[in-house]
């Protein structure tokens, strides 16, 4: 993500929606698969147990953001949308306090979600497997550290540019 501002809050439901929530999608896909293909192979000693562990936290992890973005793309996008329309049609949207106590959830749902990040990088040594660990470790990690850096960035950018943008919305009222 480049940080890109736009000029209305649809704009920018549209470019989250088109390339961030489908980049999140791809890389949840990515690491399910790889989380399944190691799980099989690995041994009994420490480097399992910490495997299975980080695969139980993924977990988390996964129905966590699957749940966000269904809140965010069925529900509070188009509130948003919707307020938004109105405000520039001189009407006032019939559910207009809503969006500020979804926004309030889903930056609660923000917390959590970089809470489980922030356990799965100590758990994984910063995303950095062991010498021996078989290639696709290797991988396992390398998409969770980029899942970690995308979701971080993601999750900046709706707090600081998209959430202020909708209090300035409803301040027009």
């Amino acid at each position: 993500m480049n940080n890109k501002l736009f000029e209305t809050s649809t704009e920018t439901l549209n470019y989250l929606e088109q390339t961030h929530h489908a980049m999140v999608r791809n890389f949840l896909k990515t690491i399910k698969e790889l989380v399944s293909d190691i799980a099989p192979g690995m041994d009994q000693n420490f480097q399992q147990q910490v495997f299975q562990f980080l695969a139980e936290l993924f977990n988390v992890l996964r129905m966590e953001i699957d749940h966000h973005l269904m809140m965010e793309e069925e529900i509070v996008f188009p509130l948003i949308r919707n307020m938004e329309t109105a405000k520039q049609s001189g009407s006032l949207p019939s559910a207009r306090k809503l969006p500020g106590l979804y926004v309030a959830h889903l930056i609660n749902e923000h917390e959590m979600i970089l809470q489980v990040l922030s356990q799965i990088c100590q758990i994984s040594g910063n995303y950095r497997p062991a010498l021996n660990s078989p290639p696709t470790l290797n991988e396992l990690y390398d998409q969770m550290r980029l899942l970690h850096a995308d979701l971080a960035e993601h999750i900046q950018y709706e707090n600081t540019f998209l959430f202020p943008k909708i209090n300035e919305i409803k301040a027009k009222e």
